[in-house]
């Protein structure tokens, strides 16, 4: 939805959601910088965002993102909040056991 909207959401603070994919991180003025994609309905958005991630922020995992849309169309995030699912599934034991 903010892909289609954006000329109307640029610089407004948003929330996006979807799976974290071809994460960078660089150093930059001494802080981590992150670069990846936010992918949802096989549709991604460019993301920028600087300082500390969750530990559970990995390839593929569940994120949702607050930030704004620059008018390049890339999503600067102030905010992130990262799901691994593996972590939160419950653990299946087999019959009899």
């Amino acid at each position: 939805e903010a892909l289609a909207a954006k000329s109307e959401l640029n610089d407004k603070v948003i929330k996006i959601a979807g799976t974290a994919h071809n994460i960078e991180r660089l150093e930059e003025d001494g802080r981590s910088l992150y670069r990846f994609k936010v992918m949802e309905n096989e549709q991604f958005i460019h993301v920028t965002y600087k300082g500390f991630v969750p530990d559970t922020f990995k390839e593929a995992s569940n994120v949702v993102v607050t930030g704004a849309l620059s008018s390049n169309g890339e999503f600067v995030a102030t905010n992130i909040l990262a799901k691994c699912a593996s972590k939160y599934e419950a653990k299946v034991t087999k019959a009899g056991a």
